[in-house]
C-alpha cells in the first residue's frame, strides 16, 4: 500500500514502476549490508531513498528507521536461531537505546532540514574515520 505523507497530496512512493524496482533494488542492498556488517543498511538507504523518492529529509530518516527495524527483525532472528546473541549486552543497550530514539525522533521533528543533513553527513564521515582507524 502507498503511505501518503502529511503534507498534499504526494505520495511518498512514486506510481512510476521505476521508482519501484529502484527502491526493491536499494533494500536488496541495504538487507545485504545489514546482514554482513549488523549496521549500516540506514547510512546507504537514506540517501538513495531520498534520490529516488524527491522527499523531505524527515519523510524519508522515519522511513529508512522502520525498513531497518525489519531488517533487524530478520537479522536477529536469524542471529537467535543461531545461538549467537548475548541477551545481557541486548538487555542493558535496549535501555539505553529507547531513551535516545526518543530523544532522536523529537530532535528530528524539530530540526531544520539543513541541519539533519549536516549532522548526517558529519557522522559517516567520522564513521569511516573511526573504521579505518580501528
Amino acid at each position: 500500500m502507498i503511505k501518503k505523507e502529511n503534507k498534499g497530496n504526494n505520495y511518498l512512493v512514486d506510481k512510476n514502476r521505476w521508482t519501484k524496482l529502484n527502491l526493491i533494488l536499494i533494500g536488496i542492498i541495504g538487507g545485504a549490508i545489514n546482514g554482513v556488517f549488523g549496521t549500516g543498511a540506514g547510512l546507504v538507504m537514506i540517501p538513495t531513498i531520498k534520490l529516488a523518492t524527491k522527499k523531505d529529509e524527515r519523510v524519508v530518516h522515519a522511513t529508512t528507521l522502520a525498513i531497518v527495524m525489519l531488517m533487524c527483525l530478520v537479522s536477529g532472528t536469524v542471529f537467535l536461531a543461531t545461538n549467537s546473541l548475548n541477551f545481557r549486552v541486548i538487555f542493558w543497550c535496549a535501555i539505553g537505546s529507547i531513551c535516545g530514539g526518543v530523544i532522536g525522533t523529537i530532535a528530528l521533528q524539530k530540526l531544520k532540514t539543513k541541519v539533519i543533513e549536516i549532522i548526517f553527513s558529519f557522522v559517516l564521515v567520522i564513521a569511516g574515520i573511526v573504521m579505518i582507524a580501528l
